[in-house]
């Protein structure tokens, strides 16, 4: 079962910081967001938990599945941090 299935199961369609419900089967790439591609909220992306950026990897322990609008949002931030902030929001 691809990551991503597992992940949508595992959250139950929601995204991990904000818990806003996903659109299943819209998941964003990196080549649509340079192309500048809309896309709404209810967007998923897949998200490191330690970013790839600090030699994060797409294993089921470092991903989870999170809105378009966390994922940017976060960018770099530390996971717990971001999570805790995300929580104290709502």
């Amino acid at each position: 079962m691809p990551i991503r299935y597992w992940l949508w199961d595992k959250q139950n369609g929601r995204c991990y910081y904000c818990g806003v419900k996903l659109k299943k089967g819209r998941l964003a790439s990196d080549r649509m967001r340079l192309m500048n591609i809309e896309h709404d909220s209810c967007t998923s992306t897949i998200d490191h938990v330690i970013p790839k950026s600090q030699g994060g990897i797409g294993t089921p322990g470092n991903v989870v599945y999170a809105c378009l609008k966390c994922n940017e949002e976060r960018g770099n931030e530390d996971f717990l941090d971001f999570s805790e902030r995300k929580r104290n929001e709502t």
